[in-house]
């Protein structure tokens, strides 16, 4: 294909993987998005004298840009050739227009905590189009890479979440902080409280309980990292630690199925 004709898909459009040549071919455009969209995003909070979010959009950028680079690399020393050469576009959540990324206007409507909701609903999708390659396909090296390629955008959800959540605490400040738990024990209790989940309905419309539980889960990890803010005991921490990336694992194949359910 020559670059005239490449074709554009979404996280609900992206071709069959059958091969390491289809996969990173969608790599290496996701990758080419988020750099523009994080391009996009830094100027928007500059232009909002927001210049710590601008600096980490720009860091953003920076990574993914890294991060195209190094797939190539990569696809290069494995002798991989991508099937095509694909445009991709991100998915634009409710409450967020094309308007809001222009280089002009949309500026008010785009605050900090949106454009990190942006940036967490996107990379949560690549990090759940990625998990579900790794689970579902017979092709070992296929398997290999996805999982490889899921751990990057894992570490890219972590460090967004954390800023979108200092994003929501400025906007709400002066809410009652509810109490955390303070001991190991008290992590335990709290974790077993919250383990038990709802089942899907095995009939009808799924999307309220989709919703339901996304909430139940940003729930979870906004308090597992108030915990890991607060505690000083390093084994609570890293209790801690390791619920909070069980949770986003849950939230990014929860985002994903809503989001597909919405597109369908």
């Amino acid at each position: 294909m020559t670059s005239d004709a490449r074709r554009t898909v979404t996280f609900d459009s992206v071709p069959f993987i059958a091969a390491p040549e289809d996969l990173f071919a969608v790599a290496t455009a996701m990758e080419h998005e988020a750099t523009v969209r994080y391009r996009q995003l830094a100027a928007r909070m500059s232009e909002r004298d927001e210049p710590q979010l601008a600096a980490l959009f720009r860091r953003l950028e920076a990574m993914e840009s890294e991060h195209e680079a190094g797939i190539d690399a990569w696809a290069a020393r494995e002798t991989i050739t991508p099937a095509e050469h694909l445009t991709f576009r991100w998915d634009l959540p409710e409450g967020i227009s094309p308007a809001a990324l222009a280089d002009v206007g949309g500026v008010e409507a785009l605050t900090p905590w949106k454009a990190l909701d942006l940036a967490v609903h996107n990379e949560e999708r690549a990090f759940a189009f990625y998990v579900q390659i790794a689970a579902r396909t017979d092709h070992a090296r296929v398997r290999t890479y996805a999982e490889r390629m899921a751990a990057e955008e894992l570490e890219h959800v972590a460090l967004l979440r954390l800023e979108r959540r200092r994003a929501w605490r400025q906007e709400h400040a002066g809410a009652p902080a509810e109490p955390l738990p303070e001991t190991l024990a008290d992590l335990e209790a709290w974790l077993a409280s919250r383990m038990p989940l709802h089942e899907p309905p095995r009939d009808g419309d799924r999307r309220p309980w989709l919703v339901a539980e996304i909430r139940r889960q940003e729930d979870d990890y906004d308090t597992l990292m108030r915990v890991i803010d607060r505690a000083e005991d390093e084994t609570v921490v890293r209790a801690a630690q390791g619920a909070a990336a069980a949770v986003l694992r849950r939230l990014a194949l929860l985002r994903d199925a809503d989001a597909a359910d919405r597109s369908a």
